[in-house]
């Protein structure tokens, strides 16, 4: 009878604890959610649209005093307008070494009037390839002045594992669905606008 009293009694106090523990969490959270600091339900819902409609449609700035070389920006598929002779093409930017590696790849298809807009930290001879591509695509080489320099169209996804390259260094690449250079009036020595 003893032990059964002992083993209840350790119970009671195991559930006391537990009950005890409950409340100091409650009143925690309690003293967090009346603080000055902690948004209520519509502000943080109002700040969670805005960052998410900012991140996935408008363009990041950096301002002069926060800039860096673009190669540490790490931005996630932000979308920008690069200005061409015959309308606007709206491009994700590929600015780090995961995202310039990554390209195209793997995607069924690109929207007319749209591409991917690869920005190298300083001007070179950067290579590309169609690895794991499933479409064609132009590939415009642009310099630091945002000159159209050269252009390689209509290259095949079956062309991999053939590189491509510029002729001369370039800091910048637009890739478009193959024959959209012309449709959009983009020619060597033409000027574009990002």
């Amino acid at each position: 009878m003893l032990a059964y009293m002992n083993q209840r009694g350790q119970q009671a106090v195991g559930v006391m604890m537990i009950i005890v523990g409950c409340i100091g969490v409650l009143i925690l959270l309690y003293n967090i959610v009346t603080s000055d600091n902690f948004p209520s339900f519509s502000q943080f819902m109002a700040s969670t649209t805005t960052e998410f409609t900012q991140s996935s449609t408008t363009p990041v700035t950096i301002s002069d005093e926060n800039k860096v070389k673009s190669e540490e920006i790490f931005i996630s598929n932000p979308i920008k307008e690069v200005v061409v002779p015959k309308g606007k093409i709206a491009v994700e930017i590929s600015n780090t070494p995961s995202t310039r590696e990554k390209g195209l790849s793997d995607r069924k298809y690109l929207n007319t009037g749209t591409g991917m807009l690869f920005i190298f930290p300083t001007p070179g001879m950067h290579t590309f390839w169609m690895k794991d591509m499933n479409f064609p695509l132009d590939i415009v080489w642009i310099n630091s002045d945002r000159k159209v320099v050269g252009i390689s169209s209509n290259i095949s996804p079956f062309s991999y594992p053939a590189t491509f390259k510029p002729d001369i260094d370039v800091q910048f690449v637009l890739e478009i669905n193959a024959r959209e250079a012309n449709l959009f009036g983009i020619a060597t020595g033409t000027i574009l606008k990002f």
